[in-house]
Order: C-alpha cells, then structure tokens, then sequence
C-alpha cells in the first residue's frame, strides 16, 4: 500500500512538472488566439517576440493578454487584433510594446 501511494505521488509530481514546462511563447500565442489574432499570425507574433525578448518579458506579456482578457468580458465579436496589441502596448518595459508592434505588422501583413 505505501508502495502505490509513492507511485501516485510520484506520477501527480510529473503532472504538475508538465504543467509547468509550457512555456511563454505558447502562452503568448493562446493569449493573442482569445484576442482574435489569427493562429498563423499569433504563432508567427509569438515566435518573433520570443527570438527578442527575455523570458520574463515573454511571461509579462502573457500575463498581461490573460489578465485583460479575464479582467473584461469581450464580446466575441469587439476581439480583434488592435485590442490584443493594445494590451500589450500597455506595458510598462518599453522594450516590450517596440517589439510586439513591429511582429504583429511583420505578421499581419504577411497574412
């Protein structure tokens, strides 16, 4: 018995590691997605802003995306692309705004 109990332990540990392991760039691209970002361009944003900013910039701006999406209730039809660059001009590391400005018009535009 204390055998399987080790064996659940052990198997709710490498859950809760797996969870942990996703990085920011996927969270950024979920972020942009709930924003109305198309999946193309959202992934290709994420993976330019992923090559130029820090990890803990990268976590800023998916913290950022799914606060403000919680933090208002949006009418599916008002998710657009400017709201979701909006939320993430908000920020206060300059750095981050320049760097999601120019990927979201890289991206875009070659959609």
């Amino acid at each position: 018995m204390a055998r399987r109990g080790w064996v659940v332990a052990l198997a709710g540990g490498a859950a809760v590691a797996l969870a942990a392991c996703a990085t920011p760039r996927s969270a950024v691209t979920s972020g942009l997605e709930q924003f109305g970002v198309p999946a193309r361009s959202a992934t290709c944003m994420a993976e330019r802003m992923d090559k130029r900013l820090s990890r803990d910039q990268m976590t800023s701006v998916a913290r950022l995306l799914h606060g403000a999406r919680k933090a208002e209730t949006m009418d599916p039809s008002r998710r657009n692309v400017r709201k979701a660059l909006d939320v993430a001009l908000e920020a206060a590391d300059p750095e981050i705004a320049t760097v999601t400005l120019k990927a979201g018009v890289a991206c875009l535009l070659a959609d």
